[in-house]
Parts: C-alpha cells; sequence; structure tokens
C-alpha cells in the first residue's frame, strides 16, 4: 500500500478483507474474512487521518464473540492491531501516540485498562 505521507493508512488496518466469496455479515460479526481485527470486531478511529500522530486514535472493540476457527485471542488480536499501528504511523516513545481503547462490550471492558 503506497501512500502520500501514510495519511489515511491506518483504517486498512482494521478494514475488512473478503475471501474471493466475499464476507458473510451477521449480528454476531463477520465469517469468510482475512483480517483478524476486523473479524474480531476491533476498528481504528483517527480523530484526524491527516494529523494522526497528533489527535487521539479510538480502537473500538465490539462485543463479538472470537470465531471459532481461530486459535487467537481477542487480547492477542488487539495487541497485534496496536502493533501495526504503531508500525504504520511510526509511533515512538520519543513522538507516542494518543491511543484510547473503547470496549463496546461488558467483556471487552478489561481491555480498555491495559
Amino acid at each position: 500500500m503506497i501512500s502520500n505521507y501514510d495519511y489515511g493508512i491506518h483504517w486498512y488496518i482494521g478494514e475488512e478483507q473478503s475471501c474471493p466469496g466475499g464476507a458473510m455479515h451477521w449480528e454476531g460479526g463477520l465469517e469468510l474474512n482475512q483480517n483478524l481485527a476486523s473479524v474480531f470486531g476491533i476498528s481504528v478511529e483517527a480523530q484526524d487521518s491527516t494529523q494522526i500522530s497528533a489527535f487521539p486514535v479510538t480502537l473500538r472493540v465490539k462485543p463479538w464473540k472470537p470465531p471459532g476457527y481461530s486459535p487467537y485471542t481477542k487480547d492477542q488480536v488487539l495487541a497485534a492491531t496496536l502493533w501495526c499501528l504503531l508500525h504504520r504511523t511510526h509511533g515512538t516513545p520519543e513522538h507516542p501516540l494518543d491511543i484510547r481503547v473503547l470496549a463496546e462490550g461488558a467483556n471487552e471492558k478489561p481491555l480498555e485498562a491495559k
């Protein structure tokens, strides 16, 4: 993926990457999707996609059940999503990002503290 100064690329981290036949949407989540973040209901929402290092970024976690075929936990997928965001936006200890986790379900609330 090529982008001008990485503007607007963060949304790809949580974007649905369908299998050739397309993803199946249902009230509990997505199936036939190749992107773990979106399968687990995790989205990356920037307040300003052109100034991602200057404004807060929210990792929204929906109360979707992990798919039965995945060996990963929601904690692991959230950590991987965070790593992808930091890697793509070049966040460092010297230039940290303001990242917030917003859990929509009661079972996911402990993820906000991590």
